[in-house]
């Protein structure tokens, strides 16, 4: 996307009022919306003609990719306030008619881990299809779900050229450094399901000769746009319990369980249900099992330690 998008200019013209921080934030947010709409395939030229088919796509697109609805409604406000400067009033002011809770969200008491027999299926079906990329797609959604990747990471990662290397007790370590967040490079632990998956992503790659697990016939949005439409379409869908963001909450939950001995906090209803539990399983050293967890979890997902929304966000906090 250049200067010739007339969306963009659209933005960068506009009077917007307010102070000069809300001004730019509001730039920023509808910036992100144009980015995200033409990656959804709709070539709209004007915010005049900005409706509300526009902005269900794009923030349907944005809770796939695991956004927040407190984030998105801060986006559109940005894509309100810039229609509204081109005299647009067809965007609904309901936060809720785009499927987006009312008030603060609150994720640390939601469970929003894969349906695994989801995305078990969908990965069979591509692993069988004879389409080379439904074949590269199912290991790209299995490094989301076995390494807690997120979908560009995925996508980025050379099998064949990533730096590994093994703990004292012979855990493996693969380096993660291709399109994280941030540009923040990371080690995450190998798993045997993780190991084969890897093992199948490097054998695509000799075969075809290619550095990931993209085809480099498409550009990286023109793929990121076929992943996510052949998803939808074999059924990893929000209403069916399965998004590509999902499996990295899945992902985050078991490591945390694997590390604790018991299960995650977002598992239980209340605080005293989780306490009981990890004391069942792991005594008096139930809390320092759960810290230690929780420091892995952050470590494998990209995040500081002691981040407190993140354990809200995935595994839940106490």
């Amino acid at each position: 996307m250049g200067k010739q998008d007339k969306l963009i200019t659209g933005i960068n013209r506009c009077n917007l009022s307010g102070s000069y921080k809300t001004v730019y934030n509001h730039r920023m947010e509808a910036t992100r919306f144009v980015e995200q709409l033409r990656s959804n395939g709709y070539g709209v030229q004007k915010w005049q003609n900005i409706n509300n088919k526009h902005v269900a796509s794009v923030v349907n697109s944005w809770k796939e990719q695991g956004l927040s609805d407190k984030t998105i409604k801060e986006y559109l406000s940005g894509v309100r306030a810039v229609a509204s400067a081109y005299g647009n009033d067809k965007i609904s002011q309901s936060n809720s008619d785009f499927g987006l809770e009312r008030g603060t969200s609150t994720p640390q008491g939601i469970d929003k881990s894969a349906n695994e027999q989801v995305y078990r299926e969908v990965v069979d079906k591509l692993s069988q299809s004879d389409n080379i990329n439904e074949q590269r797609l199912s290991v790209q959604i299995e490094y989301m779900r076995e390494l807690g990747l997120r979908h560009e990471e995925a996508r980025k990662l050379d099998a064949i050229n990533a730096e590994r290397q093994y703990s004292p007790s012979g855990q493996q370590y693969i380096r993660i450094t291709d399109g994280t967040k941030g540009g923040k490079e990371r080690w995450v632990p190998v798993s045997e399901r993780a190991a084969r998956a890897l093992e199948r992503g490097a054998e695509l790659q000799r075969q075809t000769g290619t550095k990931n697990l993209m085809d480099p016939k498409m550009s990286e949005r023109s793929w990121e746009r076929f992943a996510y439409r052949t998803a939808r379409e074999l059924g990893m869908t929000k209403e069916n319990g399965c998004t590509f963001h999902s499996l990295r909450h899945s992902y985050a939950q078991e490591l945390f369980r694997q590390r604790a001995g018991f299960d995650a906090p977002v598992k239980f209803q209340d605080r005293d249900s989780f306490i009981n539990a990890a004391r069942a399983a792991a005594g008096d050293n139930w809390k320092q099992n759960y810290e230690r967890a929780c420091r892995s979890v952050e470590s494998a997902l990209g995040h500081g330690h002691d981040r407190s929304d993140i354990r809200g966000t995935y595994i839940g906090r106490i």
